[in-house]
């Protein structure tokens, strides 16, 4: 009874009226008060069962308060004494302590009956007494199911902290079956290791597609003939040959050892690349991203990446925002976690939400061609009169937007308007909990550290800032281009519907962030619906995007992991990468690593201050690195790695015990009473398997105590509530393991199929490019019917056309210096300089070294005694060999 009810009781004591007077002689004497109750309950008349001192049950009779007044009796002591008990034996009841059911029975039919009779004798009806009973009767039931819950409650607790009993944990393994997921874990990282392999195929062969598409725009702007398109191809296959020979062969042993434990470093310790973004050159900004989002975590396939990965972007995070002077800074997409955020949104993740989340709206505008978003009053005016009768034509007197036509027109307009931007609106906030976790995450550290940092900046300068990465950055390009989210028939959209789908972009755009439209604005007809709309976005959309728990929590990740993982982690790495990330680290290593025995600044100084090997973009030549941490300690840790294994091993050893061995029988619950038990009963049945396993379990458990991740002295419990938490968890964890294997068995095969589609585009633009090329060489050989002579350029006429810029030919000879420039064969150019018609230096060049030294704004060609200008040799070549 709570307390409120028993002051309710006890002023019902007080309330007790006077119904009757009756006297009582000294003899009457109350032994005790045994119950209570309301006679009259409009009048809160309560009367109470009394046992007379010296007489039997019979004599009992219920009486009041007022009834009892007159005469010998202490009515007033036997009623607090009542009450005082009555009131502990319900705090009894409300306790924790158990009810034992055997208490709360159900009495005889007979019994019942007579109770009823005599009930009746004194007055009280039958109803009222059954009512009492069954009242009483669920309160106790009611007690009893609490009790169950709690008991359940606490029996989810206590598997969930792996505090069960040798017995539980036998009832548990009982429910599983005999599966073992070792052969999960096999297959998971063979597959991982597929998986990588097949990201890295796909990334090769889009890199070499870009690039030789980078090529043929490049030729086509300096004006170079089609059959030059051909040796691109050609020429990448040659250089990726030649720099595998020339370059690098491979990483000798020390080499890869001290790379493994750099990247190990750089990928397990994010503070590194946090401090390292922002001190990178602009220009290797994005290959440095692609390096850390591709290579280094593996397009976050696997939640350890992931957990490790978001570590980075909290960082980087936090160091942008401590540098910024208002939170639209934060906006800037040339700085570090701009890009970072934009790399991130591109992934395989992100795509396949935004053809999900989008898919309905857009394919809805994209199947009603007969909408017409256009809300400009001239434009529309002007849609009217081309599409009215000829001669239909009519001047328009006054403001065009006061025109009974455009008027309807455009309410029609932004009636459809709103219907498809509500459209957008609903699938949206339909699959807000299906953004990618590392979005939704970024976001609300975003949010957070710019509260942090600005605390007194208004909360929507905050909703704009994320508007700006989920809808501008993220949602917005798959809006205005469908395709590249992978939504569509396949066919050419149409002008009108590509224009209503910008427009659909532009205002959602000004939704999102939190803005209406100036005045005159044609759009600015929507702001009273964005202004609604707003509430919105802002109290519903954004609070849950950015409502997520934390890696920990989603991820089942922490810091700790590492110490205890079974597998190493292994990355795929172009030689490329290794070297521009270790030349970035070392330049920068002051900065990164102050400290003298800073782990990546002694990894450095091993590697040596050699000058590294420099590889082309074009070279795919990789390295596979088992990255390993040879830090506190390698000797340390090898052991502690040995000390895991064995700890997973004995696990196991003692499950298989549990499963074969009576071990509910033991005296006592813990693993030394088990252990006894089991020793006895392999004995006394002969079972020679359980017995090894008994000894091998045993004899680690001495190994591991040595190594103080065990105790004798408690019993081994830590170590039996290890072996809990491995029974509870085994289902969740192997139908984890069968779901991990599915998708990325599925994610392996888009992957193919996708390579497969890059390699066939490749091979028809081959083809095509052969055949251009037969062409173009047949048409090249037929106009050279006689022998070309070299052309003749004097060193003052190179000067004068700016494309000698410097020189060490002497003064006094250069007025009889010449150069003779020739092309032996498509692209290939042969240069000769003769001072007095005497040879001094001889080299070759070629038409696609020069245009990729422009494009990269290296307008240097260092020669043997001169530096020629790059743009001015590639016009020359152009205008005299290439027309």
């Amino acid at each position: 009874m709570s307390s409120k009810d028993k002051k309710v009781r006890r002023k019902k004591h007080k309330k007790a009226k006077v119904s009757k007077k009756q006297e009582f002689s000294d003899e009457w004497i109350i032994d005790s008060i045994l119950d209570a109750r309301l006679r009259d309950e409009e009048k809160e008349t309560v009367e109470y069962l009394i046992s007379w001192k010296g007489f039997s049950e019979e004599e009992n009779v219920w009486q009041t308060e007022e009834e009892l007044k007159y005469g010998n009796v202490d009515f007033k002591s036997a009623v607090d004494a009542y009450n005082e008990a009555h009131e502990a034996s319900e705090d009894e009841l409300s306790s924790e302590e158990e009810l034992d059911p055997a208490l709360v029975t159900l009495r005889p039919e007979a019994q019942v009956l007579t109770e009823l009779k005599k009930t009746s004798e004194v007055g009280v009806s039958p109803d009222v007494w059954l009512k009492e009973r069954k009242a009483l009767l669920m309160v106790l039931e009611a007690r009893m199911l609490l009790r169950e819950m709690v008991d359940y409650k606490m029996r989810i607790l206590r598997e969930r902290f792996g505090l069960l009993s040798p017995a539980e944990i036998k009832r548990l393994l009982g429910l599983y079956g005999d599966d073992d997921d070792r052969d999960f874990i096999a297959d998971l990282q063979e597959l991982r290791r597929k998986l990588v392999e097949e990201i890295h195929n796909k990334h090769n062969l889009e890199k070499d597609l870009a690039n030789l598409e980078l090529k043929i725009s490049l030729l086509i702007l300096n004006r170079t003939s089609i059959h030059e398109l051909d040796r691109v191809a050609q020429k990448q296959k040659k250089k990726k040959a030649e720099a595998e020979i020339t370059q690098i062969k491979s990483l000798d042993r020390k080499q890869t050892s001290l790379y493994s434990n750099l990247f190990y470093l750089l990928q397990t310790e994010p503070k590194y690349l946090a401090r390292l973004a922002y001190l990178v050159d602009l220009k290797k900004m994005d290959e440095f991203i692609e390096t850390l989002l591709l290579t280094l975590y593996g397009e976050a396939f696997s939640q350890r990446e992931e957990f490790l990965l978001l570590t980075l972007f909290q960082l980087a995070i936090e160091n942008e925002i401590s540098h910024l002077q208002s939170p639209m800074d934060l906006k800037q997409v040339d700085s570090v976690v701009p890009k970072m955020i934009l790399t991130y949104n591109k992934r395989k993740q992100g795509k396949e939400y935004l053809t999900k989340a989008l898919n309905n709206p857009i394919t809805h505008v994209l199947e009603h061609d007969e909408y017409d978003f256009e809300l400009d009053p001239e434009l529309i005016f002007g849609s009217m009169q081309s599409q009215s009768p000829r001669g239909g034509k009519s001047k328009v007197v006054g403001d065009i937007a006061d025109n009974p036509e455009v008027k309807k027109r455009t309410e029609k307009t932004l009636a459809q308007l709103k219907h498809v931007l509500q459209l957008f609106i609903d699938a949206l906030m339909a699959t807000i909990n299906e953004v990618p976790y590392g979005l939704r995450y970024i976001c609300s550290q975003i949010y957070k550290l710019l509260t942090r940092k600005f605390p007194k900046v208004k909360e929507d300068q905050l909703w704009k800032v994320i508007g700006f990465y989920v809808y501008f950055k993220f949602l917005n390009p798959a809006i205005a281009n469908p395709a590249d989210a992978n939504i569509g028939t396949g066919g050419a959209i149409s002008m009108k519907t590509t224009t209503n789908l910008l427009q659909v972009g532009k205002i959602l755009q000004a939704l999102f962030d939190l803005r209406v439209f100036p005045a005159g604005n044609p759009r600015s007809l929507l702001n009273n619906w964005l202004k609604k709309k707003r509430v919105d976005i802002v109290e519903t959309y954004f609070a849950q995007l950015i409502n997520v728990g934390s890696p920990e929590d989603y991820l089942r990740k922490d810091r700790y992991t590492e110490l205890y993982s079974k597998t190493k982690p292994i990355i795929i790495i172009r030689l490329r990468e290794i070297f521009v990330t270790h030349n970035l680290v070392r330049e920068f290593i002051d900065d990164i690593a102050k400290e003298d025995d800073d782990p990546l600044r002694i990894i450095i100084e091993e590697l040596g201050d050699e000058k590294l090997p420099v590889i082309s973009k074009e070279n795919s030549a990789e390295a596979q690195l088992i990255l390993e941490s040879r830090f506190s300690g390698a000797s340390v840790e090898k052991e502690l790695d040995k000390n895991a294994e064995l700890f997973d091993a004995t696990k196991e050893l003692v499950i298989q015990i549990f499963k074969a061995a009576p071990v509910e029988e033991a005296t006592e619950p813990n693993l030394v009473a088990v252990f006894k038990l089991v020793k006895e009963w392999s004995k006394d049945q002969g079972n020679q398997t359980v017995a090894k396993q008994l000894s091998k379990a045993q004899d680690n458990l001495d190994v591991l105590e040595k190594a103080g991740m065990v105790s004798r002295s408690d019993n081994y419990d830590t170590f039996l509530r290890a072996v809990a938490l491995e029974v509870t968890n085994r289902t969740e964890r192997r139908e984890a393991l069968r779901k991990e294997i599915a998708k990325l068995r599925a994610t392996i095969k888009e992957l193919q199929n996708h390579a497969k589609y890059l390699q066939n585009q490749i091979s028809d633009f081959d083809a095509y490019l052969k055949s251009v090329r037969e062409q173009a060489m047949a048409n090249f050989l037929k106009g050279k019917k006689k022998k070309q002579k070299p052309l003749k350029f004097s060193y003052k006429d190179l000067q004068k056309r700016g494309i000698i810029l410097d020189s060490e030919v002497p003064p006094l000879s250069r007025g009889r210096t010449k150069f003779y420039i020739s092309m032996k064969a498509l692209g290939k150019f042969h240069i000769e300089a003769k001072i007095a018609n005497v040879s001094v230096g001889k080299m070759e060049i070629e038409l696609e070294d020069l245009l990729e030294k422009k494009e990269n704004r290296d307008n240097k060609l260092e020669l043997e005694q001169v530096t020629l200008n790059v743009p001015q040799t590639v016009l020359l070549l152009n205008k005299y060999f290439l027309k």
